[in-house]
């Protein structure tokens, strides 16, 4: 779902997708990584919410299958729009109504499965299953969602990844978050930044909050501290708002 900002961005750099499952160029198709959610695991998991009736769905680099779901439907909609408009190739939607059909999902390249939490109690019973080592990595992405990914996949691997292919050392990365799923990088790299609008458990780990996304703050932190070269000492464990 990041191509049709890519191409209005005219970028030839590689995406970090699925949480850092897969970095690729979409010019080419180059991979620099690719790392599926483990097949067993994965229908365990699927296996798991369908019986407690959970809103899930299954991404692969070139399609997302979910089920019957009209907030999910008007989501992808909303963006093949998008895509269209900036002449690039719109997410392919597809029902799954089997497990047949959800295991030939998996067996495509299942690189992410999402789970849109919608009680608390849906909460507790993921909290209760991820309890016991299930072979896979699982990570709140928003407060609302939880995302099943293969084991030892995190958003900071992916820009590891990156950074190999380019050989930039680690301390010269920058990063920026704003939801849960980037607590690993925020707390990895050297140069963190996180808005001030970003989820609580977040800003507890924010050594620099900066701007809100309404405000912004990622274009201010760059051209201020990045641009600016005023980034701070490598090392400082000083917690700074701007």
């Amino acid at each position: 779902m990041m191509l049709a900002y890519y191409a209005r961005l005219g970028l030839d750099s590689p995406i970090i997708a699925n949480n850092g499952s897969i970095v690729w160029f979409p010019r080419t198709q180059e991979r620099l990584r690719y790392c599926p959610v483990p097949m067993e695991p994965a229908l365990d998991f699927l296996s798991f919410c369908q019986k407690n009736g959970m809103d899930w769905a299954i991404f692969t680099q070139d399609a997302v299958y979910i089920q019957n779901s009209p907030a999910r439907l008007r989501r992808y909609g909303e963006y093949n729009s998008l895509a269209v408009a900036q002449g690039v190739e719109p997410i392919r939607v597809r029902i799954i109504s089997s497990d047949a059909q959800a295991r030939d999902a998996l067996a495509e390249g299942g690189l992410r499965i999402s789970v849109v939490l919608r009680d608390n109690w849906e909460e507790g019973a993921l909290e209760k299953y991820f309890s016991r080592e299930r072979g896979v990595t699982h990570v709140h992405s928003t407060p609302e969602s939880y995302d099943v990914l293969a084991p030892g996949v995190d958003k900071w691997s992916g820009i590891l990844a990156v950074s190999r292919y380019y050989g930039i050392p680690e301390d010269r990365i920058c990063v920026f978050g704003n939801d849960i799923n980037d607590m690993e990088m925020v707390t990895r790299a050297e140069t963190a930044f996180v808005v001030s609008n970003a989820e609580l458990p977040l800003l507890d780990q924010a050594r620099t909050v900066i701007r809100s996304n309404q405000e912004e703050g990622v274009a201010h932190a760059i051209e201020q501290y990045i641009l600016g070269s005023i980034v701070r000492p490598a090392g400082s464990n000083e917690r700074r708002k701007t």
